[in-house]
């Protein structure tokens, strides 16, 4: 409940001539109506009354009416007594002028309300007009005096404040600049003991002069560099002249100039002459001496060597520039070379399966395929040659069987050996463990690059290959490899270019085969492997090739199996499996023809694509099973497609084989850190593109066997078995063999079957195959070894 009444007085007083906004508070009508009544009274100047009910009321008043004096009674029914003052307070922070009304004359109450705040403390029973007035007259001005003491004394809190912080800034300022002095009195000083330590410290040449071009004086390092001595600087013995070659002289020129214009010279690159007539480069600046315009100082550097540092470090960079171009442009050409090659031997086995070919169209088609694996023989030696160069090339050890290796040798070179009507032999001493760990892959390229060698330049005699041990440790020795031939040799002043990247011999010139990469390839390879290569030779008696590598004896149960991808032909999938769905993505469409080929008579659901976009939006589409991805297609890479494919969710159910002519194997990491389970090298064949779709899919594939194809070589000898042959069936077979005796041969094995058939086993495999030789340089004796180097002089 609110009630405003207004009226104007005649009051003559100028100050009161403005109505005064009154709030009171105050729940009994009657006692609103007497302080109304009062306030009507003349004495009292014109006024604008509000009246709230309760304590909740006036607070709202107080946010939406203006309120000069609150005239607040104590006796409010929700509240009583001084805890209607501590209410309002609590949620009036800072009300308007305040005065209290009650019922009750207490001194001690009224005394309270003052000091929490009131202005006034009025008993209603003993007020009246007058002193109502005067009450809020008090009030208001009390309060307004406050307010402006409030506003005074914070004006004045922040000019003292102002003032405050500008003598401390004026005092940080005084700080700083006497901080700045003494910095620049301890600079000037270290400055000073630094000049001092160069000249005495004799690091940089520093030399005192005078215009005219007397050298006044000098330290140790300057007298050093110009090779002077200190007895030549006096009585001006030595001029700065003496030292400038005389194209430098304009240049001398110039910097004098611009110290006497400004003081100092901007250092400068030029030559001196020393005292015994060599030059020296060198970096010279100077600065005149303070006050002077006839003197100064010189500091001299020797550049003589950062200047052939800076030599060597272009000539590397160069070197190493070169190296990367080189490589990367033979790992370009690679891709080039080594992709439509993958296209031509594939199809051309696919042709030489047909069996109702002509017999001449067969044997064409035989020449093309070995012609076209030559080719690919020669890019891997240029990419071998490259990796060797950048140092990309790892060793990557592995268990085997020395037996089956040199197995695979004879077999490789037998033909080769018959069309020449030369002997060919492979001699392991009985000492060589059967069982090895090395790096299989490149001992057997430097054995076939050696033994190439031999057949090319040998018209006549033989080629021999011999195997013997050196330095037997416990599970460790060196073995040394000898290939030796009795071809046209080589002559001394040649002998140095063998091993160099791309170089023959007159010899090989003359051959008009083979690419002068083979011998450097193979000593790479030794050294990589831990060993070395040397060769001896005589002009038209033959040429014997040795190398010696460490490798490590295993036993026959660390080896890992292996089996031979060319007998078999896969020709169809077992019954049972699913339509496995397989997308070839290949820019080339020859390369996607053969892997149709390959594929689509199996049964097999195929898509192909030429762009790694396509083969995105295939996927995307179709869901495949697998992807053959080419890694380097337009638009988008394959690379870059796997990538995208393996980071969606449903990618990870996707198998991705990539498909790379790249040698390098850094890069199939980084192919295989980009999402691709897989990598084929091109060229591939068929064995290695069928064992990854087992792999990774478990295609399970039904084969016919070659006709061509040979049955997997039995395991060699047990040496232990043999050393423990009794003589009674050790000689008889050795004279059987010396005598090249078949049948006599039969019947000693057959009476060793008698007692240990798996050996009689073995020794049938190698005699079935004519091996007399083989088996004389197993049996344990010296005579038998004699003997059966006989025997090989004679086959």
């Amino acid at each position: 409940m609110q009630r405003t009444r207004e009226e104007a007085t005649t009051s003559g007083r100028g100050v009161d001539k403005q109505a005064i906004h009154l709030l009171l508070i105050e729940d009994n009508p009657g006692d609103m109506r007497l302080i109304e009544h009062m306030l009507d009274d003349k004495a009292c100047q014109s006024f604008e009354l509000i009246w709230a009910d309760s304590l909740a009321a006036g607070v709202d008043c107080l946010d939406t009416r203006q309120v000069d004096v609150i005239l607040l009674d104590l006796g409010l029914p929700e509240s009583n007594g001084l805890e209607t003052l501590e209410r309002l307070y609590r949620q009036v922070p800072r009300p308007p002028a305040l005065v209290v009304l009650s019922g009750l004359a207490d001194e001690r109450i009224a005394l309270q309300a003052v000091q929490a705040g009131a202005q006034d403390y009025l008993v209603k029973g003993q007020v009246d007009s007058p002193l109502l007035a005067r009450s809020v007259r008090y009030a208001l001005e009390r309060s307004q005096t406050e307010e402006a003491l409030r506003e005074a004394r914070a004006d004045l809190e922040r000019r003292v404040e102002e003032r405050t912080a500008e003598l401390a800034r004026a005092v940080e300022a005084l700080h700083e600049e006497i901080a700045e002095r003494k910095r620049a009195e301890a600079a000037l000083r270290e400055r000073e003991v630094r000049i001092r330590r160069l000249v005495e410290s004799n690091i940089i040449g520093v030399f005192f002069w005078e215009v005219d071009g007397c050298v006044l004086d000098a330290n140790e390092a300057f007298l050093r560099m110009t090779g002077y001595a200190r007895t030549d600087l006096g009585d001006g013995g030595l001029k700065w002249g003496d030292l400038t070659p005389p194209e430098y002289a304009a240049l001398d020129a110039l910097a004098v100039d611009e110290l006497l214009k400004s003081g100092t010279c901007t250092p400068y690159e030029k030559d001196y002459i020393r005292k015994d007539g060599a030059r020296i480069p060198i970096l010279l600046g100077g600065a005149l001496l303070e006050g002077s315009r006839r003197s100064g100082v010189a500091f001299v550097l020797d550049m003589s060597a950062s200047k052939q540092a800076a030599t060597d470090r272009q000539a590397r960079e160069f070197a190493e520039a070169r190296s990367r171009a080189k490589s990367d442009f033979l790992a370009n050409m690679s891709h080039e070379l080594r992709s439509p090659l993958n296209t031509m031997l594939g199809f051309t086995r696919l042709m030489a399966r047909h069996q109702d070919l002509p017999a001449e169209v067969r044997e064409d088609m035989r020449i093309v395929l070995r012609s076209g694996e030559y080719l690919h023989t020669l890019i891997n030696q240029v990419l071998d040659l490259s990796k060797i160069e950048a140092g990309r090339m790892a060793l990557v050890e592995t268990g085997f069987d020395l037996d089956r290796l040199l197995d695979e040798l004879r077999d490789m070179f037998s033909i080769r050996a018959r069309d020449k009507n030369l002997a060919f032999s492979i001699n392991r001493a009985a000492t060589v463990p059967p069982y090895l760990q090395a790096d299989l892959l490149k001992l057997r390229q430097v054995l076939t690059n050696l033994l190439n060698n031999a057949f090319k330049f040998t018209e006549r005699g033989e080629v021999a290959l011999g195997i013997e041990v050196q330095a037997l440790a416990s599970d460790r020795c060196r073995l040394l490899f000898s290939v030796r031939d009795t071809g046209a040799g080589i002559a001394a002043h040649e002998r140095e270019l063998l091993f160099g990247a791309f170089s023959q011999t007159s010899t090989g010139r003359s051959a008009k085969e083979g690419s002068g990469l083979g011998l450097a390839i193979s000593r790479s390879f030794v050294r990589l492997m831990g060993g070395e290569i040397g060769l001896a030779s005589t002009p038209g008696r033959g040429t014997t090739v040795r190398f010696d590598i460490p490798v490590r004896i295993i036993d026959a149960g660390a080896l890992a199996p292996c089996a031979d991808s060319t007998a078999h032909t896969v020709v169809a999938l077992l019954p049972g499996q699913p339509r496995y769905r397989i997308l070839l993505a290949d820019d080339r469409r020859e390369a996607r023809q053969l892997l149709l080929r390959l594929l689509q008579p199996l049964g097999f659901e195929l898509r192909e694509a030429a762009t790694g976009l396509e083969a995105l939006e295939v996927w995307q589409a179709w869901q495949p099973h697998l992807i053959w991805m080419d890694m380097r297609m337009p638009v988008m890479s394959g690379r870059e497609a796997a990538r995208r494919i393996k980071q969606l969710p449903q990618g990870k159910d996707t198998v991705i084989i990539a498909l790379t002519a790249s040698s390098f194997e850094e890069e199939r990491a980084s192919i295989l850190a980009d999402g691709c389970d897989d990598f084929l090298s091109k060229p591939f064949d068929e064995a290695s593109l069928f064992g990854l779709m087992h792999k990774h899919l478990g295609v399970r594939f039904a084969f016919r066997e070659n006709q061509d194809s040979a049955p997997p070589p039995r395991p060699p000898p047990d040496m232990r078995a043999l050393a423990a042959l009794p003589a009674a069936l050790a000689e008889p077979l050795q004279q059987a063999l010396l005598h090249l005796d078949t049948a006599a041969v039969e019947r000693a094995i057959g009476a060793v079957r008698t007692r240990d058939a798996v050996l009689a086993d073995a020794l049938q495999e190698l005699a079935d195959e004519f091996q007399y030789d083989r088996i004389l340089q197993l049996l344990p004796s010296a005579s038998v070894s004699d003997a059966a180097s006989d025997a090989g002089e004679r086959r």
